[in-house]
This record gives structure tokens, C-alpha cells and sequence, in this order.
């Protein structure tokens, strides 16, 4: 059975918690509750693989290896962005906070894409980014939504200093998470 395992960095626990709170008030107002139930709480995505569920550990394994002259590093969070994607021919209106790609992330971003190339899954484009709402907007709340977003000002920069390895089990709907330490 394959499995899509997400490669993902989180932010630091304060500002984890600030957008946490931003996707909620958002979710409440537009019943968009998606985002909220994301078992990773907001992150940026590196990179989204599809793989055998059997080689999930091989893949923690690469990542891992790839990850190990990474240094910790800083990045902005600033702005917000939005796009529209097709799954199953419906709609996903997503709207992110804009994440100012660094030379430190870019590298790790094209080390992985290198090495995983023929288990890319998804946006081909590399578009950091926090997701504040997703997949459970309709075209209405979407274009009200963004209106309120783009009067939001919120801009923070945090250092990055471990990268998640995840998927979630369609089985017990447990999520599987394992960490890559980033050196100091």
C-alpha cells in the first residue's frame, strides 16, 4: 500500500501557537476546520513523497543523511499568499503565510527533491509556506477570507532546527513522526 510521507519543518513553539490561534479564529468564522485537524499543526512543507508504506523507514533513513550537514537555520515568515488547486476535479482554495526562501532551505529543499525524485508527489513549484486554510473553503468564503488576510500583518523570523518525517496511518488514523535533528 503506498502512503504519502511529508517532509516538513515546524516552527518554534511560541509562534506555533500565535498561528494556531489565527487558524482558528479564521476556522471558526468561515467553517473551515481542515487546517485546524492537521495532526502536524501548522508547518512548512519541504516536500511530499509517495512511497511503499514498507519503505517509509529507508526514506527517515536518506533524510536523515541528507539533513546531517544541515546546520540550523533562519527563516522569515511574511505576508500572505494564496493559490488554487485541482484534486479529483474539486477546488482546494488555499491560503498561506508567505515563507522568504533562504539559501539555507533551498539547498535542503533541492538535496531532497535530487535524491526523491521519482517519489515526488505533488506541487512540482517549491513554495514554502504555513497553510492557514485549505480544502474546506467554498469559492465565497475563499475570496471573503482572503479580504481578511490581507489586512493581517504578521511577520516573524525563526530558526529551524529539526526537520519531521511523517504520514499518517489509514489504518488507526495514527500519525507517524519521526525527527531529524538539525546541527548547531
Amino acid at each position: 500500500m503506498d502512503i504519502i510521507v511529508s517532509i516538513w519543518a515546524s516552527p518554534e513553539i511560541t509562534v506555533k501557537k500565535e498561528i494556531t490561534a489565527i487558524i482558528k479564529d479564521f476556522s471558526k468564522k468561515y467553517k473551515a476546520y481542515t487546517a485546524v485537524k492537521d495532526y502536524k499543526g501548522p508547518h512548512i512543507t519541504i516536500i511530499n513523497l509517495k512511497i511503499p508504506k514498507t519503505e517509509f523507514d529507508s526514506i527517515f533513513e536518506n533524510v536523515k543523511a541528507i539533513s546531517l550537514p544541515t546546520k540550523k537555520f533562519k527563516i522569515q515568515i511574511n505576508g500572505i499568499g494564496y493559490f488554487t488547486a485541482y484534486h479529483s476535479g474539486s477546488p482546494n482554495y488555499v491560503i498561506y503565510f508567505k515563507i522568504l526562501k533562504t539559501q539555507d532551505l533551498s539547498k535542503l529543499y533541492r538535496r531532497l527533491k535530487k535524491r526523491f525524485k521519482a517519489q515526488l508527489f505533488g506541487y512540482p513549484k517549491f513554495t514554502p509556506h504555513i497553510t492557514l486554510t485549505m480544502r474546506d473553503l467554498t469559492r465565497t468564503d475563499f475570496y471573503l477570507a482572503l479580504k481578511d488576510f490581507k489586512h493581517l500583518k504578521f511577520s516573524r523570523r525563526i530558526t529551524i532546527k529539526k526537520i519531521m518525517v511523517s504520514y499518517k496511518d489509514n489504518h488507526s488514523g495514527k500519525a507517524i513522526v519521526k525527527t531529524v535533528k538539525l546541527t548547531k
